[in-house]
C-alpha cells in the first residue's frame, strides 16, 4: 500500500494495511470491526471514535471506561 497518515504534528506515517479486528464482548462473544488501518509507526493502538459511530456503534464514556455497542447486538441478560 503505498498511503500515509499525516499526524497531528505533521509528520507522516506509512499505512501499511488494512484489516478486521475483534471487540471481545462481556458475552463471550466477539465482533469483527472491518476496514481498520495498520499504521506501526504510531507504537499504540487508536480507535476512531468517529470511524466506529460511522459503522453503526454508539460509543458511552462512563466514568473511566467505554462501552461500545451495536444495534445488532442482542442484549445480554
Amino acid at each position: 500500500m503505498d498511503f500515509q497518515i499525516q499526524m497531528g504534528n505533521k509528520t507522516k506515517c506509512a499505512l501499511v494495511g488494512r484489516g478486521t479486528i475483534h471487540i471481545h464482548r462481556e458475552s463471550d462473544k466477539s465482533t469483527g470491526v472491518i476496514d481498520v488501518l495498520h499504521v506501526p509507526c504510531l507504537g499504540m493502538n487508536l480507535i476512531s471514535i468517529f470511524a466506529l459511530q460511522d459503522k453503526g456503534y454508539d460509543i458511552y464514556f462512563v466514568g473511566k471506561k467505554v462501552y461500545i455497542k451495536h444495534q445488532s447486538w442482542k442484549k445480554v441478560k
